[in-house]
């Protein structure tokens, strides 16, 4: 009976561990299921916030580069408009050199008659109608002359024989339509920006489609399709597949999709452009995207027939990479790895949300004072040092409803609702020289200096654009960075003035000089012994068709960074020679004229060959024409600079070193160059002035030098009689500056000092 009972407990103990076990087990399969479930949703859910972040920035980049490429076409339509030169006999040799000068393959005008002048790279400029090109093109023509900018499809361009896009804009005189411009440019522009980098560029790739998948261009990552021309068939998609995601692309705009290839799963998205039916193709290898979750999946199958406790502690520690892994994706796209600060990317994210709320706000750009002579005097590491220790300061200065983050190398752009100027500029003050201060007490054997651009955006201002204002910060920087010091520059009206000023001289600059746009002026130079007229020195202006100038220094620092400099040199160099001839001609006897040599210019391999050609070419002997080039060439190769000027000296020319003591003038340097006249800067005149008495002992000794040394001397900046009388008695040769004249056209220096100094014949 005992033995009975016995048994019948183990029993009831048997189905009791039996009942646990395949409870436990139940558990453990149910447990393993949910947690691949919420391991899978948590994983797609990070990567495909990741492809659709990555897809935005693709798009915005594809509309940077059509707006460029429009801004391009605008720009020459509307000299197109406001010029006639359509009527000009060269009119296709123009286009040809627009064409050129761009990266458009093809550019064509068409009136409003349907006649054609199309200019192809590399081939000659045809003239037809538009009934004899492609249809994708003629389309895009017919549009634009009805005053519609459009761009085409894209399709194989018969005259380049490569896939093409075709913009269209209309070109207007007096606010109505003449004519429509268009200009072909190849795929592969759209191309280079799906092969640039991105987040997870090494685990997937981004392909531009149409509605229909067709490639319309591939990013070259490509190594799943091979050569297939549409992507709704396998490996990507079955027949019931690709019918759900075109319909979801006709609905939303979007169509999110996954498969499998070679035993690995693949996630991709489609999302469209907005251009015609264009769309982006994103693909991305989830296992290479999310290493750590599929290690932790496979530990949680192979633990299969693990305990309960040990199930939901792996369930539990599994979680937590989760949400680890999405913190790391996040961090990857969203912050910046050197600093952890936001890139740029989540900085326009936020600033776009935070801005349609805030209505009024600032954005500013900090940028380090010769940062690369950082990297390279310490060395990259503290290079990288110094951008997380601003990162820290900034970050400890935040304030709230503040974002920053950094874009690239070292520049920092901060976000704040702050708007007013005074408050703004004390605030962005502080963080720069709290910056400064504490790097200096750090590391005490360099100084970090910055600048700052700022650009306040008012509330009826709303109109603007993220990039427009990022423009407007990046220009104040750019300000600013001339004072080279703690200095911040906002952006304003008159700063985007300048900004127009200059995109009109870089555009107009060549049609200006081949229309003699550019007049010669001329300020005499008048020996102080005699009081006399001696010589001029020749100044340029530019008048405008409409009879408006614009003045040096307008244009004159653009064209010396832009390497325009070098013609309007030898275009000035002309201009005198011509006028000199012009006078000789007439009878009247010639006076010497300076004219001023840019520092490109000067090291030209055939400079001397090109102002032989001129002199020779107007019969001017040598001797009237004086070059002036600035102290700051002399103290690079003084041997190289003597060279180039023994070999002017020899065809006659006469070298004078102008603006002597505006930079580090040396008396040495002085006693090395050989040089025919020196002329003095105004700031010694202005420093007298101020009671330096100093410097007039310093002009002194200048002057006594130069002519022990055969040099004439000529001193700049003569505005009152005090200055004159001052030169006079230091036994100076020349004066010049408004005392005597101001700077006039070559007809009134004609009729106030040479008219009657003709030639007795």
């Amino acid at each position: 009976m005992h033995r009975e009972m016995s048994e019948e407990r183990i029993e009831k103990q048997l189905k009791k561990i039996v009942r646990f076990v395949v409870g436990a087990g139940i558990l453990l399969v149910i447990g393993g299921f949910l947690f691949a479930v919420i391991l899978s949703r948590m994983t797609n859910h990070a990567l495909t916030e990741q492809m659709h972040a990555e897809t935005e920035e693709y798009s915005r980049r594809l509309y940077d580069q059509i707006a460029s490429d429009y801004q391009i076409m605008d720009t020459f339509a509307s000299i197109i408009g406001n010029s006639g030169i359509t009527e000009r006999e060269d009119f296709p040799e123009l286009l040809d050199q627009a064409n050129y000068e761009n990266d458009f393959i093809t550019m064509a005008y068409m009136d409003t008659s349907g006649n054609l002048v199309a200019a192809v790279m590399e081939q000659e400029t045809t003239q037809n109608h538009i009934s004899e090109i492609q249809e994708e093109a003629r389309e895009v023509l017919l549009e634009a002359v009805q005053g519609k900018r459009q761009i085409s499809r894209v399709f194989r361009g018969e005259l380049s024989d490569e896939e093409v896009v075709v913009y269209g804009t209309p070109v207007y005189q007096e606010d109505e339509v003449v004519g429509a411009l268009a200009g072909s440019s190849r795929i592969d522009i759209f191309r280079e920006i799906l092969e640039s980098d991105m987040v997870l560029s090494s685990y997937g790739y981004v392909d531009l489609i149409d509605m229909e998948g067709n490639y319309l261009a591939r990013s070259g990552k490509d190594g799943i399709s091979g050569d297939q021309t549409n992507v709704f068939i396998a490996p990507y998609f079955d027949a019931e597949m690709s019918e759900k995601a075109k319909e979801d692309l006709r609905e939303s705009g979007c169509a999110e999709f996954s498969f499998r290839y070679n035993g690995k799963k693949y996630m991709g998205l489609i999302e469209t452009v907005g251009i015609h039916d264009w769309c982006l193709f994103s693909v991305i290898n989830t296992r290479m995207g999310s290493r750590e979750i599929y290690m932790v999946d496979r530990a949680a199958s192979l633990a299969g027939g693990a305990v309960l406790l040990l199930m939901l502690g792996l369930l539990s520690y599994g979680c937590r990479l989760v949400w680890k892994n999405g913190r790391r994706l996040q961090q990857i796209a969203y912050h910046d790895p050197l600093t952890g600060a936001y890139n740029m990317i989540r900085f326009r994210q936020l600033v776009d949300q935070r801005a349609k709320k805030d209505k009024r706000y600032s954005i500013a750009a900090l940028n380090v004072h010769q940062f690369k002579f950082i990297n390279e005097i310490y060395g990259r590491e503290q290079g990288d040092r110094v951008l997380r220790f601003i990162k820290k300061q900034i970050e400890k200065s935040r304030e709230d409803g503040e974002l920053f983050c950094r874009e690239t190398a070292d520049i920092f752009y901060l976000y704040t609702p702050m708007t007013d100027r005074d408050e703004l500029g004390r605030r962005l003050k502080k963080l720069m020289d709290d910056i400064s201060r504490i790097a200096a007490g750090e590391r005490g054997d360099y100084q970090l200096l910055m600048c700052c651009g700022a650009a306040v955006v008012e509330e009826d201002e709303e109109s603007l654009t993220l990039d427009q204002t990022l423009t407007h910060v990046m220009l104040a920087l750019t300000r600013a960075k001339d004072i080279h010091q703690n200095n911040i520059w906002f952006f304003d009206k008159e700063l985007h003035r300048r900004e127009i000023m200059e995109n009109y001289v870089e555009a107009h600059m060549n049609q200006a000089l081949k229309d003699r746009e550019f007049c010669l002026y001329l300020q005499p130079k008048v020996s102080l012994d005699s009081r006399k007229v001696a010589g001029a020195e020749a100044l340029v202006r530019w008048i405008k068709p409409d009879g408006g100038m614009i003045y040096p220094d307008q244009f004159i620092p653009l064209f010396e960074s832009n390497g325009f400099c070098v013609q309007l040199d030898m275009y000035m160099v002309d201009s005198v020679c011509r006028q000199l001839r012009a006078w000789m001609d007439e009878g009247i006897r010639p006076i010497p004229i300076s004219v001023n040599q840019s520092k490109r210019a000067f090291y030209e391999k055939d400079y001397l060959e090109r102002l032989t050609e001129i002199t020779e070419k107007y019969q001017i002997p040598a001797s009237l024409i004086t070059l002036e080039i600035l102290e700051g060439y002399t103290f690079e190769n003084v041997d190289e600079v003597n060279r180039k000027i023994e070999e002017l000296q020899k065809q006659g020319f006469r070298v004078s070193l102008d603006d002597f003591g505006s930079e580090y003038s040396s008396l040495n340097t002085l006693g090395q160059i050989r040089i025919n006249e020196l002329k003095l800067d105004r700031w010694f005149l202005k420093d007298v002035a101020e009671g330096k008495k100093n410097v007039r002992v310093i002009m002194e000794q200048i002057i006594q030098l130069a002519h022990k040394l055969h040099i004439s001397t000529v001193v700049e900046g003569v505005e009152t009689l005090e200055d004159h009388e001052m030169i006079k008695d230091l036994r100076c040769d020349y004066g010049q500056g408004y005392y005597y004249r101001r700077p006039i056209s070559a007809g009134d220096f004609f009729d106030s000092y040479l008219k009657n100094e003709r030639i007795l014949m």
